[in-house]
């Protein structure tokens, strides 16, 4: 038999209620550890496994809690993410800037940019190597340019127009040249007759003896 023993804490007179009554049992069930029964009242209850409940799906339904310091280390976990995928893709273009043969191995990220800053300096030596070349074309093309623009008084029709007109008893004195804008040439003769008979040739005679004497070196060149 278990005795009813009276409460611990005295209730000044007021009357208990069914919900929250409580039962002290003493005995042999005070070797049990079951001495105590304290009854929850069914609002309580009902309320307490409605929280639970909404947390549980909550939690269960996202799998991430809204604190605070969680959502700044998935930021964080976020952003260091796109970070190593940029400087993966920056190396990525580095190392397609590297000749084919370097591209073929399997380079580290120190070994790729010791390897691109030697590739710049070859690639500038290169540059100048160039340049340079490009120079000495252009000098070389000028010269030709200025050759060929030269007007060919000794190797030319002229030199041969004033033998002619040497045979004639007609001397150079004096011969000048002046170029228009549409790179046409005028040679000015300053010419002197030796023979009194050449006094009488006018000026129309020359320019058609300079004339003929032009078609015909101009023919055998």
């Amino acid at each position: 038999m278990c005795a009813l023993v009276p409460p611990f804490f005295p209730n000044f007179g007021w009357p208990l209620t069914g919900e929250y009554e409580s039962y002290y049992l003493a005995g042999e069930n005070l070797d049990n550890c079951t001495f105590f029964y304290f009854p929850v009242p069914e609002t309580y209850r009902v309320v307490h496994q409605r929280n639970s409940l909404g947390v549980s799906i909550s939690s269960a339904g996202t799998g991430i809690d809204n604190s605070p310091v969680v959502n700044k280390k998935l930021k964080h976990n976020a952003s260091e993410r796109d970070r190593r995928k940029k400087i993966n893709s920056l190396f990525s273009s580095l190392c397609s800037c590297l000749p084919a043969s370097d591209q073929s191995k399997k380079l580290s990220i120190p070994q790729t940019v010791s390897r691109s800053l030697k590739h710049i300096l070859e690639l500038q030596e290169e540059v100048k190597k160039l340049i340079q070349k490009k120079e000495e074309l252009l000098v070389r093309v000028s010269g030709q340019r200025a050759i060929e623009q030269q007007p060919k008084i000794h190797n030319f029709w002229i030199s041969n127009v004033l033998s002619g007109l040497e045979e004639d008893g007609i001397v150079l004195v004096d011969v000048s040249l002046s170029r228009s804008q549409g790179e046409r040439v005028f040679y000015t003769l300053h010419l002197q007759v030796d023979n009194i008979d050449n006094d009488k040739l006018n000026c129309t005679e020359l320019s058609q003896m300079m004339l003929y004497l032009y078609e015909e070196c101009g023919n055998s060149y």
